[in-house]
């Protein structure tokens, strides 16, 4: 069982994304050898309401076998609890994902543990710690990313809950698994032996996959678990994610 934990489809101003729709990602995923994808829509980054972007491309994530939609919430906004529930209701969003550098959130705001609560109760809180890397952002907007201090606060005052941070280097996924409820994804972890590089600074509990299709290329997500010197059953670990998310 490989879940892949960072897809997106849709559309992103500053690079073409390939594939775009739900059925081009699914094809490619399957022909990889995932099995099932937490797919959320970039759109709804940068749209003043995330909402606007889960509706427009959430129902046909629903439909696609082997993708699970994921909501992009803004906990700032007043409809954030109806946002959710329909992203729950009608497409059946089991992740809620938080983007702060985008939507400049503070996350010792209140609100922020209200929707982790919340959430909490019914499915997994990601926090997506990039989009790009910085030095690849347009001159007139650069995005830095979210205190990683502010993560590991948020983690740690909600011990209950798992929370899945993407797209973090290695130094900060270092960082963010000091507290043990964090578990960070590899796409963006790069090394000659990247699993066993990884697993020597974090606990493999702490680790999962994700490819961050088609952000980078999905193939070399996939060579990370396939080439390495790593024990299988700890790669097949990293590979299904934590109990439980295989259902999310």
């Amino acid at each position: 069982m490989t879940l892949d934990t960072n897809t997106w489809v849709g559309h992103w101003p500053f690079q073409r994304l390939q594939p775009r729709t739900p059925s081009a990602l699914a094809r490619l995923l399957q022909s990889e050898g995932i099995d099932r994808a937490w797919t959320a829509a970039a759109d709804a980054v940068l749209y003043q309401d995330p909402q606007q972007g889960n509706a427009a491309w959430l129902p046909a994530v629903a439909r696609t076998p082997g993708l699970v939609p994921v909501a992009i919430l803004d906990p700032t906004l007043p409809n954030w609890r109806a946002s959710w529930r329909r992203c729950v209701d009608d497409w059946g969003a089991r992740v809620a994902r938080l983007v702060p550098s985008y939507h400049r959130l503070d996350l010792a705001d209140p609100r922020v543990d209200e929707m982790v609560d919340e959430v909490g109760a019914e499915g997994v809180v990601s926090v997506q710690y990039r989009l790009e890397d910085e030095r690849r952002h347009h001159p007139l907007m650069k995005v830095p990313p979210p205190p990683v201090e502010a993560i590991v606060a948020l983690a740690r005052r909600h011990p209950g809950q798992t929370f899945h941070v993407a797209s973090a280097y290695l130094r900060e996924a270092v960082s963010l698994a000091e507290a043990a409820n964090i578990v960070v994804e590899i796409s963006s972890l790069e090394f000659l032996d990247t699993l066993r590089a990884v697993t020597a600074r974090i606990p493999p509990r702490q680790v999962c996959f994700g490819s961050f299709t088609p952000f980078y290329y999905t193939h070399l997500a996939i060579m990370k678990l396939r080439h390495g010197s790593l024990d299988a059953g700890t790669v097949e670990a990293i590979a299904a994610g934590p109990a439980g998310w295989a259902k999310a």
